[in-house]
């Protein structure tokens, strides 16, 4: 589930609850080791940076 929360004009926080269940032998030991998180972590970053490169805000 993804959430925004309006903080003030010009910040949003972004909330993101994700439930996963691995599937085998690598997709646990890959969720063990933290590379879930951390390639989400990544890609929220990502986001944020395609986001605030906007000339406008988005509605």
């Amino acid at each position: 589930m993804v959430t925004f929360h309006r903080i003030d004009k010009s910040t949003t926080r972004l909330m993101l609850q994700l439930d996963i269940e691995p599937h085998g032998l690598r997709e646990r030991l890959a969720d063990a080791l933290g590379f879930v998180e951390r390639r989400v972590i990544d890609d929220l970053r990502d986001f944020k940076k395609h986001v605030e490169a906007q000339d406008a805000p988005v509605a």
